[in-house]
């Protein structure tokens, strides 16, 4: 929303309920319509999404890709929001899941020659080691799986336990420093390209909490996963997570679709949602992405992870606890969610309470 704002691009928010996080932030005005459900029905996606049209008439429509359980859904329904003059900036659905499903874009990186994590039989599992939904969605049950850190017998046992084992493929945790490497695939067969290393993430391997500028992209090792979405036919957005290990580098899990960090590549003038705005002919001129790095950092608190409750849990990369603590004014200007437009958010995230002004 901060590029559509920087750059007078038309846009309109549908919100997920009546207490969605959007109505702390300065965006609050661009809502025209609240989902009735939180769960996606097609129904009343298409009657929210009709109120939109009623109100702004224009010939077409974009639809943000910005969540795995959103993208798949707009997927299964593509026919259906072409219909109504939105276009969903995804490939095929075959294609898509091939990369975001995590075993099967494994198997495609080994054929590519690109290192993935060992993999073990349930009766021979080294600890630690990391749990990975072989799809999406559960085959039995339907519901939404995410890997899960194995350190001990015991959360081993748990898993067997709450979850059917057979959803479910096992790597080697792969410790050393962690990086994402970004791309906007052209349909012309170009692109643009970025990277970042990862210095601090939520427990269990949640969501980056601090990340910085890196030159991966630039290094050869970044030309295996270009050759490899050419030659798919991949088009759009896609982040790959690495880990680089005693001078090796392993393909973690790859994600086609908006991701988190992506403050780091605005700031950094690498700006993907420009890239699939100008594709998309919603800018007419072509930006430009030259790197502009310096002193450009990310960084989000969320609340919890640098509580002295829980900061003990928090994963900390190729940066100590106590060199973040020692430099938290430096972090702390970065904050993404501490600036005027989201100053609720963050009041609300860590102080329980709304901004004062």
């Amino acid at each position: 929303m901060r590029t559509l704002e920087k750059q007078s691009i038309t846009y309109f928010i549908i919100a997920s309920s009546d207490d969605d996080e959007i109505y702390s932030t300065n965006y609050k005005d661009k809502v025209i319509c609240e989902r009735k459900s939180k769960s996606l029905i097609i129904e009343d996606l298409i009657y929210c999404i009709r109120s939109v049209q009623k109100k702004f008439e224009f010939n077409n429509y974009l639809i943000a890709p910005s969540s795995e359980a959103l993208n798949r859904f707009l997927l299964e329904h593509r026919i259906l929001f072409s219909e109504l003059s939105c276009n969903v900036p995804l490939v095929d659905r075959k294609l898509y899941e091939k990369v975001s499903d995590k075993q099967d874009f494994g198997l495609l990186c080994n054929k590519y020659e690109i290192q993935t994590p060992k993999e073990y039989d349930l009766s021979q599992i080294k600890l630690p080691c990391v749990a990975k939904p072989k799809q999406y969605h559960s085959k039995k049950t339907g519901s939404i799986l995410k890997p899960i850190i194995i350190n001990k017998k015991s959360d081993l046992e748990k898993l067997c336990k709450d979850y059917d084992v057979d959803d479910f493929y096992f790597q080697e945790y792969i410790g050393g420093q962690s990086f994402y490497l970004l791309y906007y695939f052209f349909k012309n067969n170009t692109c643009i390209k970025f990277s970042q290393e990862n210095l601090i993430q939520q427990k269990r391997g949640g969501s980056i909490l601090a990340a910085r500028p890196a030159s991966l992209h630039l290094n050869m090792y970044s030309n295996l996963f270009e050759n490899l979405f050419y030659s798919i036919g991949f088009t759009g957005l896609v982040m790959v997570e690495v880990k680089k290990f005693l001078d090796s580098f392993y393909m973690i899990e790859a994600n086609p679709r908006f991701w988190g960090p992506s403050q780091l590549f605005v700031d950094a003038n690498v700006n993907f949602f420009n890239a699939m705005l100008y594709e998309y002919e919603f800018l007419t001129q072509e930006p430009d992405y030259t790197e502009n790095i310096l002193y450009t950092t990310y960084y989000w608190d969320d609340g919890q992870s640098f509580s002295e409750d829980n900061i003990k849990d928090t994963m900390f990369y190729n940066l100590t606890k106590q060199e973040f603590l020692l430099e938290y004014s430096k972090w702390d200007k970065d904050n993404f969610l501490k600036k005027e437009d989201t100053m609720n958010v963050y009041y609300t995230l860590t102080q329980g309470e709304k901004y004062a002004g």
